[in-house]
């Protein structure tokens, strides 16, 4: 028999209305209020899962492990919310710098400057995610060169429980989601500490090996590097490759051990074939640019003083453009 109290949390979570998609919006790009710890699994187009593991904690606190394909973590980050670093667990190499964004926001929609403009959005209640109820938001983009959002929202705490980019082709692009989280009162005292190892000299996370970067000038160019980089990332190579009619761009690629960005310095007024895909028209670094897609993500292209820059990568719009705004 169903008791009166049961019954009347059954009538009342029933009625409980479904946020606007503006306020749903408002709680994904705020900063949890909540401790919480967690395992996260990422499906990129390739259909290769990542799995890493987070606890947060207000303040910008955050210990984030990604693991190999023994379950074993293979690349730490560390920040207590005045200084971010990254080890990589194997060679113990490791890199130091101030805190960047957030965690959460790479759940989240990056597109906070112009999400309005650049996409109509829908609420509706969302499944279960973790066990957790969600409400679902929906970006839905009003040209072709965004992908679409869909998001799963933590009724209790606002924070994004799952994310699904859809490319404008149709095709899922990315997902990354929790398959199992809790939300403790408090973090533990050693979550967020980290001990250098010892005689290893620490790198600042967007500086480049000397040696590579001697392999660009060998060849006749200067290169331009981010100053900023995304929680995590860190500079791991560069390539310099033919272009055409003896003209040569380098490729940089960042990681944080489980998504890859790629930065192209290319010879002015060149062009990159990505295929015949929309662009849109963007701001970047004081002139105009263009934002575009391809299947390894978002694309960001722009023109500075003697070079054709180019950055993709699974980032939003509003990540890319700051990462190319701190180029120099």
């Amino acid at each position: 028999m169903i008791s009166l109290g049961i019954l009347m949390m059954a009538v009342a979570a029933s009625a409980e209305s479904v946020p606007s998609p503006e306020e749903l919006f408002r709680r994904v790009v705020e900063a949890p209020a909540a401790v919480f710890a967690g395992r996260v699994r990422t499906e990129g187009a390739d259909g290769r899962a990542r799995l890493q593991t987070i606890k947060y904690a207000p303040g910008g606190r955050l210990r984030r492990e990604i693991l190999g394909e023994d379950g074993r973590p293979v690349r730490l980050t560390v920040s207590d919310g005045k200084r971010e670093w990254t080890q990589d667990l194997k060679s113990g190499r490791h890199w130091s710098g101030p805190p960047a964004e957030p965690w959460q926001r790479r759940l989240g929609p990056d597109e906070t400057e112009r999400v309005s403009s650049a996409y109509e959005m829908t609420s509706s209640t969302g499944e279960a995610v973790a066990g957790r109820e969600t409400w679902r938001l929906d970006l839905h983009p009003r040209t072709g060169a965004r992908p679409g959002r869909r998001l799963w929202v933590d009724r209790v705490h606002g924070l994004v429980l799952k994310s699904r980019s859809v490319r404008p082709d149709g095709e899922k692009s990315l997902e990354t989601g929790f398959d199992a989280i809790v939300f403790p009162e408090k973090p533990e005292a050693a979550w967020f500490k980290f001990a250098p190892p010892a005689g290893e000299p620490s790198y600042a996370r967007a500086q480049a090996d000397e040696s590579a970067l001697a392999d660009a000038r060998r060849a006749g160019l200067d290169p331009k590097l981010p100053a900023w980089l995304p929680s995590g990332f860190v500079f791991e190579g560069l390539k310099v490759l033919d272009y055409r009619k003896g003209k040569r761009l380098i490729h940089f690629r960042f990681s944080d051990g489980a998504s890859v960005v790629s930065l192209f310095q290319c010879p002015p007024r060149s062009r990159l074939d990505f295929g015949k895909r929309p662009k849109e028209k963007v701001r970047v670094a004081g002139s105009q640019g263009y934002l575009s897609w391809t299947e390894e993500g978002n694309l960001l292209g722009w023109g500075t003083p003697g070079a054709r820059m180019v950055l993709v990568g699974p980032l939003g719009f509003d990540v890319l453009k700051r990462v190319a705004e701190s180029i120099r």
